[in-house]
């Protein structure tokens, strides 16, 4: 928790905090409402704990390449397309679970590439342009055209894939 003050923008630190109170309003003590709030950001600090045991890199580094390539590879626009996909079937329910695993997990096997080559986010995709702007083009289309299978998904998860080799 004292990290996160560190590690979270004011407005996310923000919203902890707000919760926290809530948390608080049902009856539990400030302390265990403040860590019961911070849950949710465990889920994004874990892979970068694991990229600091990987590497042996300062945390402060390696959480903010985690945030810098999760923007550059616009993940969270990913994410939330697959949130707005409506399943057709038990197969694409379980295919979307598969999805928002891989390109989470993708996206954290870059970064760990990012951090173990010391030489940063704009050095590091440099040499891999083309493939980054195919992927980011892919990205696009899903605003202007939403998908309506999963098929789309693979393709767009194969071409950041593609961004590592």
């Amino acid at each position: 928790r004292t990290h996160l003050v560190e590690l979270l923008p004011e407005a996310e630190w923000q919203v902890c905090k707000d919760a926290a109170k809530v948390i608080v309003k049902e009856g539990f003590p400030e302390e265990m409402a403040l860590e019961m709030a911070s849950f949710r950001y465990l889920a994004g600090f874990l892979p970068a704990v694991h990229i600091v045991e990987k590497t042996g890199t300062d945390l402060l580094q390696v959480t903010a390449a985690v945030g810098e390539m999760r923007l550059r590879l616009k993940i969270s626009q990913v994410m939330e397309s697959l949130n707005e996909y409506t399943p057709h079937d038990q197969w694409d329910r379980a295919a979307l679970v598969s999805l928002r695993s891989a390109f989470i997990k993708q996206a954290i096997k870059l970064t760990r590439s990012v951090v173990a080559a010391g030489q940063g986010t704009d050095a590091f995709l440099a040499g891999k342009r083309q493939r980054l702007d195919t992927y980011l083009s892919l990205v696009e289309t899903l605003h202007s055209a939403p998908p309506s299978t999963t098929s789309f998904y693979v393709v767009l998860l194969r071409a950041l894939e593609a961004v590592e080799d």
